[in-house]
């Protein structure tokens, strides 16, 4: 068992689970199974980063089920697997086999389907990693200011959504449990 008190929080770590207490209350907030502790991490470092490197909450592969996507270059449609998505831009993988080659500044297009919705947005390449390609969408931003197009908002916002439900039936059950 790990144990670290910040302030009158009390965050424990036993048994794959990390669990969130109010001291003065002696009662538990949240707990969190230990998968799900890599998208508080991420969260967290959006909100922490400096530079305003990240200028929106990404959600990650766990919350885009039934996202399914794909990349367009040069007249050559390629499936891709989204890592994580936001109303400013995503990182995702391709196959290798389909050999697909991008670098830093190269212009795709990102085509992005949920139920029966279809939408294409212009992106331009940020990062290459092995773990794949990281890209912007330019038509998000207005000057310095924040401003997606609105189907890409609800898209986002309708994910976010679905997962915060889950997320939310999970926390329920996991203090049912431990009451």
């Amino acid at each position: 068992m790990s144990e670290l008190i910040i302030g009158n929080t009390q965050l424990t770590f036993v048994n794959n689970q990390l669990t969130i207490s109010a001291l003065d209350q002696g009662k538990l907030v949240a707990s969190i199974p230990a998968d799900e502790l890599l998208i508080l991490h991420n969260f967290i470092g959006t909100l922490l980063s400096p530079g305003g490197q990240r200028q929106a909450f990404r959600l990650h592969r766990e919350s885009l089920e039934g996202l399914s996507a794909s990349v367009s270059v040069k007249g050559t449609q390629y499936p891709v697997t989204v890592h994580d998505l936001s109303i400013t831009g995503l990182h995702f993988q391709v196959k290798k086999e389909l050999n697909l080659v991008l670098n830093a500044s190269d212009t795709c297009m990102v085509n992005l389907s949920f139920k029966k919705e279809h939408q294409t947005h212009r992106a331009e390449v940020r990062r290459k990693t092995e773990a794949g390609y990281t890209v912007s969408f330019p038509n998000s931003l207005k000057g310095k200011e924040i401003d997606p197009p609105r189907e890409l908002t609800n898209l986002v916002m309708t994910l976010q959504r679905r997962w915060l439900a889950k997320l939310s039936k999970l926390a329920q059950f996991s203090q049912d449990e431990l009451a």
